[in-house]
């Protein structure tokens, strides 16, 4: 998760990319022969990279990743061409590498905190997922009112937030499938 970052004890910070990928693989061998665990998805997840070698530094190996993502959140007010041009050159890495691979591509955390621009879901957030392969993306969370940071920390509009009515139109994109239509065409029989 974020491995490209410098928040968690799994960082780039924190060791080198050989200790990484021993550790990734420790894990996996761990789950699979040690506990007998076979229905786990392996997920290589990075934060914002520079290129295809900057995002591969860390990989362990296709015999033990299933999945290839990244998380993309927008951070700050930069003008809206620029924040989709940002968005779409990481997905540009993310697809092509997994195309190479034969892996799948996904967001695993995607989001604008408190989604202060009311056209985000349709004028920034789409523009930049349009045309690419991903199996999903993931809003990260609503917390809620959260005490240490003494504020509303939330990804997703409630009713009456300023992108709701906009979230509603991303909603009834065509080109988009949310859970209710993934199980009404039975996505997961």
């Amino acid at each position: 998760h974020e491995l490209t970052g410098n928040w968690f004890w799994w960082c780039r910070n924190t060791c080198t990319p050989e200790e990484f990928k021993q550790l990734w693989r420790f894990t996996v061998n761990y789950l699979k022969h040690k506990k007998n665990l076979h229905n786990l998805i392996y997920l290589y997840n990075t934060d914002v990279v520079a290129d295809e070698a900057d995002y591969l530094e860390r990989y362990p190996g296709d015999d033990v990743v299933d999945m290839l993502t990244l998380d993309m959140y927008q951070k700050d007010n930069r003008p809206r061409k620029e924040q989709i041009e940002a968005g779409r050159r990481q997905l540009s890495i993310l697809c092509d590498i997994a195309e190479k691979r034969n892996k799948p591509a996904a967001l695993a955390e995607a989001g604008y905190e408190g989604i202060p621009d009311a056209k985000w879901w349709t004028h920034t957030f789409f523009p930049v997922i349009d045309g690419f392969p991903l199996s999903y993306a993931l809003f990260w969370r609503n917390a809620g009112y959260v005490e240490s940071m003494k504020k509303m920390h939330y990804y997703v509009p409630y009713p009456g937030q300023i992108s709701a009515a906009n979230f509603k139109k991303l909603y009834k994109n065509r080109r988009l499938l949310f859970e209710k239509k993934a199980r009404k065409i039975n996505l997961y029989q």
